[in-house]
């Protein structure tokens, strides 16, 4: 009885304690409730680019789609209760101011409720209106404001992102960008990506200028009060959460595609004069419009995709129905731009155009279920680029780059975040660690159901979730039905689970033959081993002349495989490699008996190169985590002497800080670089010479003879240097050049009439090291009015080296002061 007398009195205070707390308004919470819904936006959207401000009216057609919730958090306090004569939304103060006279709301038989008040909850960007009478369940009426706006100054809401014509004149442009919670700094909305509804855009922008939204414009006519002003309106949008709602007002050029069944229009939107740097973006979305909608098995809806630049853009791009935003260095790419950026603008544009069907038609219900859009996504662009472009290389290259260096470092990162509730924590997960790793959790659930069981699970999944809110347990029931496979034990662990696992592998010999023994393990300091990964192994096995791979999991702590009665271990040449060509998220520690015979399979060329780097990655990592000696990476480097494959030298080069390994790596790195020197090797593919590539850079800072050919290269006309090696060679002379060199760079820095050709020069020079050269550089650059991509960043550099510079030399001058009077 006294325990439930302290219980009470525990809780009433809390009670007493929330309630001194002080709430503007609203439920106290940055979610809104789901009592009301939207059904319909039609939006009106005046901006003023030389006030950088907007005025705007939505009309919201609402439905009372649920009852009020009851929950424990209101009893307690914790989140205040919404009447049911309340509306609650977003706008964020901040951005959006609604004008209070204009407040109306409309019933569905046309009868006018009156608006009692309007209040801003600050701390979570919600506004609350309340009306004279509630509404019941299943009423449905209208809410009509009017608001100004500010245009923001940089990425998020709608903002102004000014691009450069061919001539470097500035095109002014505004734009949007509203993932993930933005909109509300636009107008007044229902910001959440359940919340869907369908949108009908009206602009009013100058007339010499091109408005652009998710849809086909159906009327354009001009203001009848403003003659230099169009009122644009757009066709009804699908279905679709707020974050996807865009639009694009400037000056254009575009390059224009149609897909092979003809009833799509692509459009890639350049600066003006810029068009032929938008021709490999076009070519690349034709391409993949052409294969998208038969795997996934539904029609893309919209009568057209449309693609813009934003120089500044914060993010890669962006993946609005039918207006996809791009950052400048992945949509205007041409044969001129590295290899790096075309390999990423085909990655990128791709990745944007899944979305469609992933994130666009089937949303998630809640950002801590950002996987379901991204890792998806990720995934299938990779696979679709290279399905499209099957001479670059590009799913090597994700496991063999991007993915070892992923899996290299996490040890504490969690794909699905339990709660994701204030705004600084959506941004959380849109991470670099949440895209690889979660494209790397959907390539093992590929491979672990079979591709052919992937693909109509994925079709009966988009169609059944087609223009719905899903969360991640929603895809389950189709991939077990296709699959034939426990799939909810693989994604609960893969999903909620910190890190990954690792598994020690070891040989036993016994009366039926041999036996391969699997335990699972954990790094030093970290908490996996109180996980149990329901994992799905891979293990390829050589003996002799015969090769084979067992498929199977580890649904427990340690398990037991009998292997095949051909396979003998003490025959020359066999072998046992665990997750072959890196399909795994995992690592293994090999018993040293199965580590040599891996050694000598590298002797013997029977190791592809993902595998090698795959061997390198994880030994370095077992020997930094003390799970190996550093003999085990000794030895491996031994197994590699002779090695040609750029990638597995670049592997080499990075695992360690170890005097003696490290230089073997750069003496066999050298050995490649002189026979190919500043070329690129027809026997290469763009993986290995991107590779390539990131080898010769690195050498750049460590070796003379490879300095010294670059400054040769750069002394001849700079025409005969390859794009490719551009970068290379430019970055070398800014630092090891010699006064007339550093000259000459900067001359063609100013004089060169190619945006990338500027921006390559200008980012080398930005690594100078003398204070006059970055004080040069700097002045020149900062009177230098042509444009290029990321101009400020280099600008930005420049000064902190400066300020790094007289700090030192302050710090030196106080040090002597105090040593003069010791």
């Amino acid at each position: 009885m006294e325990m439930k007398i302290i219980a009470l009195v525990a809780i009433f205070s809390l009670i007493g304690y929330v309630e001194g707390k002080a709430y503007s308004c609203g439920p106290g919470t940055f979610k809104i409730p789901e009592r009301i819904s939207p059904l319909h936006y039609e939006l009106v959207i005046a901006p003023d680019v030389y006030t950088m401000t907007t005025r705007g009216s939505v009309d919201i057609r609402l439905i009372v789609s649920n009852k009020r919730p009851k929950n424990w958090k209101y009893f307690l306090g914790l989140v205040k209760m919404v009447e049911k004569n309340q509306i609650v939304l977003n706008a964020d103060q901040d951005f959006v101011q609604i004008d209070d006279d204009t407040i109306s709301y409309t019933t569905s038989t046309g009868r006018n409720i009156k608006v009692k008040s309007l209040c801003y909850d600050d701390e979570f960007g919600n506004i609350v209106v309340t009306l004279a009478e509630d509404l019941a369940l299943f009423d449905i009426g209208t809410l009509h404001m009017d608001f100004w706006g500010k245009i923001n100054d940089k990425t998020g809401g709608l903002f102004q992102d000014d691009s450069y014509r061919a001539d470097g004149r500035k095109s002014r442009q505004i734009l949007t960008q509203f993932e993930a919670a933005d909109a509300r700094k636009m107008f007044p909305c229902f910001d959440e990506p359940n919340f869907k509804a369908t949108f009908e855009l009206t602009l009013v922008h100058l007339a010499h200028e091109t408005a652009l939204s998710n849809t086909e414009i159906i009327s354009s006519v001009k203001h009848p009060q403003k003659p230099d002003k169009m009122i644009t309106k757009f066709a009804v949008t699908p279905k679709m959460s707020t974050y996807l709602l865009a639009f694009a007002i400037g000056q254009y050029d575009y390059v224009e595609r149609i897909t092979d069944d003809g009833e799509v229009t692509i459009r890639v939107y350049t600066p003006p004069g810029r068009s032929k740097e938008g021709q490999m973006a076009a070519d690349i979305a034709q391409k993949a419009m052409g294969v998208l909608p038969q795997y996934f098995g539904v029609k893309y809806p919209l009568k057209k995709v449309d693609f813009v630049s934003s120089p500044n853009f914060a993010f890669g791009a962006m993946e609005n129905f039918g207006l996809i935003v791009c950052a400048d260095l992945f949509m205007l790419v041409d044969e001129q731009s590295s290899l790096l950026r075309q390999q990423k603008s085909k990655q990128t544009i791709v990745h944007e155009l899944t979305h469609n069907w992933l994130g666009n038609m089937v949303t998630l219900n809640w950002w801590n279920d950002a996987w379901l859009n991204e890792g998806f996504t990720n995934y299938f662009g990779i696979v679709f680029a290279d399905k499209l472009f099957p001479n670059d290389g590009i799913e090597v290259s994700r496991r063999g780059g991007d993915l070892m260096l992923i899996r290299n470092e996490d040890l504490y990162y969690k794909v699905r975040p339990e709660n994701v509730k204030y705004d600084r924590e959506i941004a959380s997960v849109f991470s670099l660690e949440n895209y690889a790793k979660g494209a790397s959790i959907v390539r093992m659930l590929r491979h672990y159901i079979g591709h052919e069981e992937f693909q109509k699970a994925m079709q009966e999944y988009i169609k059944t979730y087609q223009y719905k809110n899903v969360q991640y347990k929603d895809f389950i029931p189709f991939m077990e039905k296709y699959g034939k496979k426990p799939v909810e034990k693989f994604i609960q662990t893969w999903l909620n689970y910190e890190g990954h696992p690792m598994f020690l592998a070891s040989l036993d010999k016994n009366d039926h033959g041999i036996t391969l023994n699997i335990k699972q393990t954990a790094y030093p300091g970290t908490r996996q081993s109180r996980h149990l990964w329901f994992t799905p192994i891979n293990v390829l096995l050589v003996s002799g002349s015969r090769e084979e791979e067992l498929d199977f999991t580890m649904e427990s702590q340690s398990t037991f495989i009998q292997l095949p009665k051909w396979f003998d271990p003490s025959l020359p040449g066999s072998f046992i490699k665990f997750d072959p060509e890196a399909i795994g998220f995992y690592n293994v520690l090999y018993a040293k008996p199965m580590f040599d015979s891996l050694l000598l399979a590298i002797k013997g060329k029977r190791l592809s190169p993902v595998d090698r780097i795959d061997l390198i990655t994880t030994t370095g990592k077992m020997v930094r985590h003390q799970k190996q000696p550093l003999d085990y990476l000794e030895q491996l480097f031994e197994s590699l002497e002779g090695e040609q494959d750029p990638a597995v030298l670049c592997a080499m080069m990075e695992v360690t800080k170890e005097p003696k390994l490290k230089n073997y790596a750069f003496d066999m790195a050298q050995g490649l670089f002189l026979r190919h020197k500043f070329t690129e090797p027809i026997e290469f593919n763009k993986f290995q010479l991107q590779a390539y590539i990131k080898m010769v850079s690195i050498l750049t800072l460590e070796r003379v003879t490879v300095v010294k050919e670059a400054l040769d290269l750069f002394e001849k006309d700079l025409s005969e240097i390859p794009a490719t090696m551009k970068d290379i060679v430019y970055t070398t002379v800014a630092n090891f050049g010699s006064t007339e060199q550093f000259r000459r760079l900067l001359d063609w820095a100013i004089s060169t009439k190619s945006f990338d050709e500027r921006a390559r020069a200008y980012e080398a020079l930005s690594y100078v090291e003398e204070p006059a050269k970055i004080t040069k550089v700097k002045t020149t650059l900062s009177s230098d009015p042509k444009p290029f991509v990321k101009k400020q960043d280099v600008l930005d550099r420049l000064q902190r080296k400066l300020e790094k510079f007289y700090m030192s030399k302050l710090q030196d001058y106080k040090s002597g002061i105090v040593n003069s009077h010791s």
